[in-house]
């Protein structure tokens, strides 16, 4: 999933990880995106064995008002379009944390940027969009509530 809408481009030029007012957040449209989202989600009975998220104060607060599971960040999911983190140590360890999910047990919910869904499943989400992936076979679509 990606983080939902945050107005703006990037992050701010004093951007800071471990500073929430460093970064471009989620506005009040976004965080109602959010709660919707985690509705829905609800709504359609799907069950997440783990909820992550990328270190970016968009992305925790986007995973944790869907409210669909406890929220772990995890690196594998950051940004990596101002080089804020590295898209090669991004992408591996992402791919390595997908591999080793085991084939039948209940879907995962990473919640991420635009640029880190793009580079796995070809596949660019608007701010809120859901992308399903499969990560044995690497097909992806877009979800649609």
């Amino acid at each position: 999933m990606r983080h939902a809408l945050a107005p703006g481009f990037g992050d701010p030029a004093n951007f800071d990880i471990s500073d929430c007012s460093a970064q471009r957040n989620l506005d009040d449209q976004g965080r109602q995106q959010a709660l919707n989202l985690g509705k829905q989600l609800k709504a359609e009975r799907i069950n997440f064995s783990e909820v992550r998220s990328s270190f970016w104060c968009r992305c925790y607060e986007t995973a944790e008002l869907v409210d669909v599971g406890p929220v772990t960040e995890f690196s594998g999911l950051n940004s990596f379009f101002q080089q804020y983190a590295d898209r090669r140590e991004t992408l591996n360890t992402l791919n390595d944390y997908l591999a080793s999910l085991e084939k039948g047990t209940d879907p995962v919910l990473l919640v991420t940027h635009q640029v880190v869904i793009s580079a796995v499943t070809g596949i660019s989400p608007v701010s809120g969009g859901i992308v399903l992936f499969n990560s044995k076979t690497g097909a992806a679509l877009r979800w649609e509530p």
